[in-house]
């Protein structure tokens, strides 16, 4: 007896949650109603209000209460005006927000003669906001620009030291192995002394490629684009075809040149290294305002949100890192099966 009894309590209390969540849910859904209708439905608490008063008092003269739902009338007119109204500059301080969202700079509140004192301050503080935003952006750029310059300019020094001393410094032993592998009488000798120099060429071989690929002085001395023809020309070979669909040819400030290429450089590495591509497309367009390069493959394609959640990702975020440094957007675009584009755009002031 004494279990059965307590059923009801039981059910009751299963009950009671949902109950509670049901009046929240109503409460959470009255409170959301705009201000306008908020209005209206105080109002016609009033008026049901004064109603009923007026049957209670046994109030029945007609022009009585002609004049109390004439003035309702009015007074439900006045109100929604005036709210709507007052709500207008909302709606211009929303967009402004939105908009600055976005990524705009160039937003400005406009002066509205229907705000208030207080609207008139939120919209002079997005203002100022928006005003520190582009002088930050624009510190930030200029940084961004110097780091990637100065770090150019220390890859290009490795880069020719490796060439001018390290290389060098191989290319004479090589020579001075191949004179004693030559003027060797002892046969036993001469073996390992072409092996020293067969390795003395490799390590040349090998230094001289890593001068290159810690930073091409073709994109120095001739450019963007013809440092992509290098790169096209380096990593094609008998399964995978690199080419080009370049517009005309034009020099870029530095830093722009070398975001651009750092980039085409590890997106050209990734498709051959994982995508199993027979070509890759290097693609560069330039208007007045912006240039665009996409790097194109016909290869087996990933999940991109799998691959950016997982520690894979790190070259895809290490690229777009690179390219918001210099205000640009970078984006992937790949499914299993389909190939992937790489795309990055940066903004670009041409002088011409």
């Amino acid at each position: 007896m004494d279990h059965v009894s307590r059923l009801p309590l039981a059910t009751a209390a299963l009950h009671r949650p949902r109950r509670v969540h049901t009046v929240e849910l109503w409460r959470a859904r009255i409170l959301g109603v705009p201000l306008l209708w908020k209005l209206f439905g105080a109002n016609a608490i009033i008026v049901l209000g004064t109603a009923a008063t007026a049957f209670a008092l046994h109030v029945n003269e007609p022009h009585m209460w002609v004049t109390l739902s004439a003035a309702l009338l009015v007074t439900f007119a006045v109100n929604g005006g005036l709210v709507y109204l007052a709500l207008r500059p909302l709606a211009e301080l929303e967009e402004a927000a939105a908009r600055v969202s976005r990524g705009e700079r160039n937003v400005r509140v406009p002066k509205s003669p229907l705000a208030d004192r207080n609207m008139t301050r939120v919209g002079e503080t997005i203002n100022r906001l928006v005003d520190r935003l582009t002088a930050d952006r624009f510190h930030m750029r200029k940084l961004a620009a110097q780091v990637i310059t100065a770090g150019e300019e220390e890859r290009a020094r490795i880069a020719r030291q490796l060439q001018d001393s390290s290389a060098q410094t191989l290319a004479a032993l090589s020579l001075q192995a191949s004179a004693v592998v030559r003027d060797c009488a002892d046969p036993a000798m001469r073996p390992r002394l072409a092996l020293i120099h067969d390795l003395t060429v490799d390590a040349l071989d090998e230094v001289r490629d890593l001068a290159l690929t810690v930073y091409p002085r073709v994109l120095d001395d001739l450019g963007l684009s013809a440092a992509l023809h290098w790169l096209a020309r380096r990593s094609s070979n008998e399964r995978v075809r690199v080419t080009l669909e370049l517009g005309e040819p034009a020099r870029l400030p530095r830093e722009v040149e070398s975001v651009l290429y750092q980039v085409a450089s590890e997106a050209v590495a990734n498709a051959i290294g994982h995508g199993k591509p027979r070509t890759v497309v290097l693609s560069l367009t330039h208007t007045l305002h912006r240039i665009t390069l996409q790097v194109r493959d016909d290869g087996v394609g990933f999940d991109v949100s799998k691959v950016a959640r997982g520690s894979g990702g790190f070259g895809l975020f290490a690229m777009e890192e690179r390219v918001s440094l210099v205000d640009g957007t970078f984006e992937v675009e790949s499914e299993p099966g389909s190939g992937t584009c790489v795309t990055v755009s940066l903004p670009w002031q041409d002088a011409a």
